[in-house]
């Protein structure tokens, strides 16, 4: 199961990661915020990372009946988000896996982010035009239609989001107006030691 996984990030087959996520899939971060199976999904596809290597080591499996405990060491060399340069990124791992609809399925993940060296800097902030799908406050998560893709990103603690008058709105995350089908310009940062990018502010079209 360990190896299955491996080998779906190496060759962005999503339809393989899919099936051995459960729906239910958590991952924490070192910085502890929370991805969820459709982030994964969606970082893992070709045109947003390809992968050169993935490896582990230092792996031990303990298994409890219907569930197993995987911790190890891993490293991972690819093309950074958006392929915008070559990134290789060290940490520990814990993985635990359980027997779902008779197969093992991988329920949560946590490292402890890692350690990053880059080839060229890709700080830089990312735009895009999207609508909006739904709105998770518990999670600090927004699903958006981007490019005919549904994607679910990360969104920062001190996010603005701008009005179509062009002003600050007080409740932010939790206001009406980001109503599933609203349109909004997207502006985000990726960050450099994880696969996944932050939204920084959220601007309403008319």
């Amino acid at each position: 199961m360990e190896n299955a996984r491996r080998e779906g990030i190496l060759h962005n087959d999503v339809a393989a990661l899919d099936r051995l996520l459960a729906d239910s899939y958590l991952e924490t971060l070192g910085d502890g915020r929370l991805v969820k199976k459709a982030d994964v999904l969606a970082v893992n596809r070709s045109s947003d990372r390809q992968v050169e290597s993935y490896g582990e080591t230092d792996v031990l499996v303990r298994v409890y009946g219907d569930t197993a405990v995987v911790t190890g060491l891993y490293e991972v060399k690819d093309g950074g988000l958006g392929n915008a340069g070559a990134r290789q990124v060290k940490g520990r791992f814990t993985h635990v896996w359980t027997t779902l609809d008779g197969r093992w399925q991988l329920v949560e993940r946590a490292t402890n982010g890692g350690t990053t060296t880059q080839q060229v800097q890709v700080w830089q902030e990312l735009r895009a035009v999207a609508q909006v799908q739904k709105v998770d406050l518990d999670h600090r998560t927004i699903d958006l239609l981007m490019n005919g893709q549904k994607r679910s990103v990360h969104v920062a603690n001190d996010v603005r989001v701008i009005g179509t008058n062009g002003q600050s709105l007080a409740a932010g995350l939790a206001a009406q107006e980001l109503a599933p089908g609203t349109t909004v310009r997207v502006t985000a940062i990726p960050d450099p030691s994880i696969a996944v990018s932050t939204v920084i502010e959220l601007r309403i079209t008319p």
